[in-house]
């Protein structure tokens, strides 16, 4: 019986699967794909038979991973075995193994091999971001993505997988803006793997896990459990735990962390941790990021779950004109960490110390300010760190002022701690930039914010003058030594 008709292969898209060739030589453009009483795949090109040859010569058959010419969900266990133990294949094993082409073997690539073989993929290796096929990843393939999240045009199985360049399941608008950052440089590979997906061969930093703080391999709702019972004092976590809980990369693991892996476990999120303020995906926080926050509350754009997430950096449940003036705000150095927690949000340290955190009890609260109360009355003492993590006002003294931070810290008018006193403008310096401001402000010229009136207050009289800005010029002439200026009537030690 034969298989082709006049000699001649399926044409165009057609890939031969669990076919039985008896005696047959099968040339593959210059590739030469033979069985013998075996299974094979290959794929479409100029096809010829030689009934006489039964000897078989293979190239390169991307997903034959276990050398038996085939490319089945045998293939597909072996790399699947080889990721859960750890374990590595040989050189050409691994290269025939990365049928996604992103220099990996992946659980991804277990996953396409299982589409190749239910025909849903029809060639190997994927080029990811080609979804029109024209083996060139462009702004066409862009344009494409965008059209059919439009409902402007459709996709068939294999492009959607294709255009799922970022690995969520889904083909939107997300896929579309890494395809783009991919066409500009700012994406070096496609696709991009979550998080959660194991590597191989992968180091031990590259391969931690964030959300899993019970250490099972898994994030899931335990996990999210176990935060909660933290913030609750209820359990101690170890550092390397406190490290995982922290999936909004804000160094502290807080009431947020607790939702983000809630929002994981729903699918609402994609991969951890989450990076605030990125709200294109291409991992870098930037104008264009404002741009597009700019645009989805004019009504211009739209967003998926996940950007809706990164987007609100107020953490307020909503994306308003807020959340772009606060990525702005970062821009410019004004604060330091996106996202900004409410003050209502129970927040301990992720690793490190804790600034404000006196009694070591991993949160700064109200019981702060009455051990350091009762320690400048002489009723407490205090060892060295905790001293050095009550001083948050910066002068090297723990002294009255400091109560006063921690309070107005904990009242929401002071956003971080340590206070950078002087530092009026956020950029991290004490400088000119900085007097200026204050001359401006005192003049009626520019306005401050809560907080920048309390770091230029620096002679701690309640109000900013211009004495504040003589005495920031005094510092910066060295003729002060320290900031701020403590009055002569505070509790010091």
């Amino acid at each position: 019986m034969s298989l082709f008709k006049n000699g001649v292969g399926r044409p165009s898209n057609a890939v031969l699967r669990k076919r039985k060739i008896v005696t047959s030589t099968l040339v593959v453009g210059a590739a030469a794909i033979i069985g013998t009483g075996t299974y094979f795949t290959f794929n479409s090109g100029q096809q010829s038979m030689n009934s006489s040859n039964k000897n078989i010569s293979v190239s390169t058959l991307y997903g034959d991973v276990n050398g038996d010419k085939v490319v089945d969900i045998s293939d597909a266990t072996i790399i699947q075995t080889n990721l859960a133990s750890g374990k590595k294949l040989s050189t050409n094993q691994m290269k025939l193994a990365d049928v996604d082409g992103d220099g990996k073997v992946s659980d991804n690539d277990v996953y396409i091999i299982q589409k190749y073989s239910a025909d849903i993929v029809k060639k190997l290796p994927v080029k990811y971001g080609d979804v029109n096929g024209d083996n060139v990843v462009n702004s066409s393939d862009a344009s494409l993505v965008q059209s059919y999240v439009a409902k402007k045009a459709s996709l068939n199985s294999e492009q959607k997988v294709k255009a799922d360049v970022d690995l969520s399941g889904t083909v939107d608008i997300n896929d579309a803006t890494l395809i783009q950052s991919y066409v500009a440089k700012k994406t070096s590979k496609l696709p991009q793997l979550p998080s959660t997906y194991k590597v191989m061969g992968a180091s031990s930093t590259s391969s931690v896990l964030y959300g899993d703080v019970n250490g099972d391999k898994v994030v899931d709702i335990l996990d999210a459990t176990r935060i909660q019972q933290y913030l609750k004092g209820s359990v101690k976590l170890t550092t390397t735990e406190r490290k995982l809980a922290d999936v909004d990369g804000d160094g502290k693991v807080s009431d947020n962390d607790v939702s983000i892996i809630q929002k994981y476990s729903a699918n609402i999120v994609k991969t951890l941790p989450v990076k605030y303020g990125d709200v294109n995906g291409d991992n870098s926080v930037d104008a264009l990021d404002v741009a597009l926050i700019q645009k989805n509350v004019a009504n211009k754009t739209t967003f998926s779950s996940e950007q809706k997430v990164k987007a609100d950096v107020n953490l307020n449940g909503t994306v308003d004109i807020s959340d772009a003036t606060l990525v702005q705000s970062y821009l410019a150095k004004r604060i330091s960490k996106l996202p900004q927690l409410p003050k209502k949000y129970v927040v301990k340290a992720a690793s490190g110390s804790l600034y404000g955190d006196v009694n070591s009890d991993d949160v700064v609260d109200i019981n702060d300010v009455t051990v350091l109360q009762q320690y400048l009355l002489g009723r407490k003492a205090l060892i060295t760190l905790q001293r050095t993590l009550a001083d948050v006002d910066g002068d090297g003294k723990v002294s009255d002022n400091d109560v006063s931070i921690i309070q107005k810290y904990l009242a929401g008018k002071v956003s971080a701690l340590p206070v950078k006193y002087g530092d009026v403008n956020g950029d991290k310096k004490i400088n000119n930039a900085d007097v200026e401001m204050i001359q401006k402000f005192v003049v009626g010229k520019v306005k401050l914010t809560g907080e920048q009136k309390e770091r230029a207050d620096v002679d701690l009289s309640g109000k900013v003058d211009i004495n504040d800005a003589t005495i920031i010029q005094s510092f910066m002439a060295k003729q002060t030594k320290k900031l701020p200026k403590l009055p002569a009537n505070y509790k010091t030690k």
